[in-house]
């Protein structure tokens, strides 16, 4: 898992704009919104990443740490 912090590169941009699967191979497969007390299981790439949610991905360990580089960590 991995959060969005308020100044991610990939805060306010959707799943498809960042092309995690592409660079990284890792996908996310859920997104825990505390904000909105709401989570979406298995988003599609027209969803919004947004400031405080909490990703799930799924991949490899060298995908997941490629994708947290992604988000900013």
């Amino acid at each position: 898992m991995v959060q969005v912090s308020d100044d991610s590169p990939v805060a306010g941009k959707l799943i498809a704009e960042i092309q995690l699967r592409t660079l990284t191979g890792a996908s996310i497969v859920g997104i825990e919104r505390m904000a909105e007390g709401a989570n979406v299981i298995n988003p599609g790439v027209s969803e919004e990443l947004k400031a405080g949610d909490t990703v799930l991905l799924l991949g490899t360990e060298g995908q997941i740490v490629e994708a947290k580089k992604v988000f900013g960590g």
